[in-house]
């Protein structure tokens, strides 16, 4: 093909992609004029000044917006709240609403289009002074589309998911959480109860004003992520998880339902309230405050009565907020014995009068028993030991105790140093009143009780952190099984991934699997305590001089083998037997089901 062949070509198809994309761009344009052209109103959603929403089953819901632009209710209750979001919703919709079909240019008959009276009335105004009414009617045939008029004019269609969004009751217009803000965090809870009529047992001196607060209970914190404190009536670590519960309460309640006109408030027990919650929150840092009243008794729901201040509808929320205040003026107070996090200490000593330990955190995070020295330490026993110590709390709190003479001397002690430097100590001590009764001094100072249950968990000791391990292997790796018992040697050996029976020669492997089930009655192999720590010379007196099972594991040329030898029951308790192996010294007590289960083993032999 020629050079001017080729560049007419490329010019035609330059010319045709310019006359497509032409007509494209013009379409585009015809359908946005269009649009345009069908759209009911000309204004954008933010100069919409004043919206009312006049349903046939609720009162008119009139909105202006302030010199901010947020929209204000001003009837039917100018107290009411609004819901911002919806109205923007509204607004948005409104101004995008269309023009779906021209019906008649001079309707008739208003009734037969449900439009006289209509089912719903949305006027307004914009900010250059346009004022409208539109009128919604019933579905046509279709169901599809409503009839409207817009201002006495021509009836037109509308679709019916358009009007949907405008057919707003005043329970979607209004704001029904308990808080200015739902996504803002809250860093303040200011509660107290509120007195009511006195009890008939009240004498004339203990009764307190009417409408007068008990004493308030505050709880703050810096910020969302950070734990609760008590700021009064005395400071100190709060119970974070019963404060936050509240907290998200408040946060994310939703009312149940309104009473707009109350009459008196004192049938909704509000006059005077029953309780008071004042909170803060992350955004705003205003003061909101709660009314808690009565008990909802109506037959078809469950709520308790409440209201929002400055606001004079009555709320009806769910009960469970009653569940979550405090009873007492101190019982948000943190009952732990460790208020501060396990992760801040670095260092925590433990003594009793017989024992002590010492448990030290590492540069890559891990916990170390560092006293006594332990060749075998059991990691998981020192992790539940700190998982339960973090946890743990007492019942309650006791005033009055008299610290230095209860503690004098207690039944355990445990110091604690903090990664900033800081110290704390934890003592356990008997009520010196009533031996029955446990104390507990907090790392903040607090006495409290602690069942008996949590102090038999705390009276620990540096033997519960050893290993109980005394033999452990990989069964895939093993390759002859060497064993005396009641006098007769036993040879097993591994030859291409089966097991052979060399020793004795009068005696023959009838199955595999107890082979397997030999290598799992001492694998892992734990005591059940220890007798002493060093292999002693003298092992007749456990009967480990002439043990009833001896057992040498070979798992290959390079690796040392491993050895068990099982001796006499102990006299204390015949379920329990002498032990050692290979892997750590001393002599050790396991249970009698080991020595059940190698006789079952080998049964298969035979």
């Amino acid at each position: 093909m020629k050079l001017r062949h080729t560049i007419a070509l490329l010019t035609l198809l330059l010319v045709l992609c310019a006359l497509y994309y032409g007509v494209q761009h013009r379409r585009e344009q015809r359908e946005a004029a269009m649009r345009v052209a069908r759209k009911v109103f000309t204004f954008e959603p933010e100069e919409l000044q004043r919206l009312s929403i006049d349903r046939i089953d609720g009162p008119p819901c009139v909105a202006e917006r302030d010199e901010t632009g947020a929209w204000r209710i001003v009837e039917p209750n100018p107290t009411i709240a609004p819901f911002q979001l919806m109205w923007e919703r509204v607004a948005a919709n409104l101004a995008q609403l269309m023009n779906e079909h021209t019906v008649a240019a001079q309707p008739g008959d208003l009734g037969q289009y449900g439009l006289d009276p209509p089912e719903l009335v949305t006027s307004g105004q914009t900010q250059d002074g346009l004022s409208f009414e539109l009128r919604f009617g019933v579905l046509e045939p279709t169901q599809r589309h409503r009839y409207a008029q817009l201002d006495g004019g021509p009836l037109f269609l509308v679709d019916k998911g358009a009007f949907f969004e405008l057919n707003r009751s005043l329970t979607d217009l209004r704001h029904r959480y308990l808080v200015d803000d739902r996504e803002a965090s809250l860093l303040e809870i200011d509660f107290a109860w509120i007195w009511g009529a006195p009890d008939e047992e009240e004498t004339e001196e203990m009764r307190p004003d009417i409408g007068a607060e008990s004493i308030a209970v505050i709880v703050r914190r810096d910020d969302a992520a950070a734990p609760w404190r008590i700021t009064a009536p005395e400071e100190g670590p709060a119970n974070h998880a019963t404060v936050q519960a509240l907290a998200d309460e408040v946060q994310f309640a939703v009312s149940l339902d309104f009473i707009d006109n109350p009459e008196d408030l004192r049938d909704y027990g509000l006059d005077p309230p029953r309780a008071r919650i004042s909170v803060k929150d992350a955004a705003s840092g205003r003061r909101q405050t709660l009314w808690l009243g009565a008990p909802d008794e109506s037959p078809d729901r469950s709520g308790i009565f409440a209201r929002r201040e400055h606001e004079d509808a009555v709320l009806v929320i769910d009960p469970h907020i009653i569940t979550l205040l405090p009873g007492t003026p101190l019982e948000w107070r943190d009952r732990r014995l460790l208020t501060r996090r396990v992760t801040d200490i670095n260092r925590l000593e433990y003594s009793t009068s017989h024992d002590a330990f010492t448990l030290e955190k590492s540069e890559d995070g891990n916990w170390r028993l560092t006293a006594p020295v332990m060749d075998h330490v059991n990691e998981f026993a020192v992790s539940g030991f700190l998982s339960f110590f973090k946890d743990i709390e007492g019942d309650a709190f006791v005033e009055g105790v008299d610290k230095k003479t209860a503690f004098e001397e207690p039944a355990a002690r445990i110091a604690l140093r903090f990664e900033d430097n800081a110290e704390a100590e934890i003592l356990i001590a008997a009520h010196p009143e009533d031996p029955d009764t446990i104390l507990a001094v907090q790392d903040t100072g607090g006495v409290v009780t602690l069942s008996k249950a949590a102090t038999r968990m705390l009276l620990t000791d540096s033997e519960n952190f050893r290993s109980r391990e005394l033999l452990r292997f990989i069964k895939a790796d093993v390759e002859t099984l060497a064993f005396t018992f009641e006098g007769e040697d036993y040879l097993l050996v591994k030859r291409h991934g089966q097991w052979r029976l060399q020793a004795p020669e009068s005696m023959a492997l009838h199955n595999q699997a107890d082979v397997h089930t030999l290598m799992d009655a001492v694998n892992p192999l734990y005591m059940t305590g220890a007798v002493v720590l060093e292999t002693p010379d003298n092992l007749d007196i456990y009967g480990l001089d002439a043990p009833v099972f001896d057992l040498e594991i070979t798992v290959g040329e390079d690796v040392p083998p491993k050895t068990l030898h099982i001796g006499a029951p102990t006299p204390a308790n015949p379920d329990e037997r002498y032990t050692r192996t290979s892997e750590r010294s001393g002599v050790y007590r396991i249970s009698q089901e080991v020595m059940d289960e190698i006789r079952e083993a080998l049964r298969g032999i035979h």
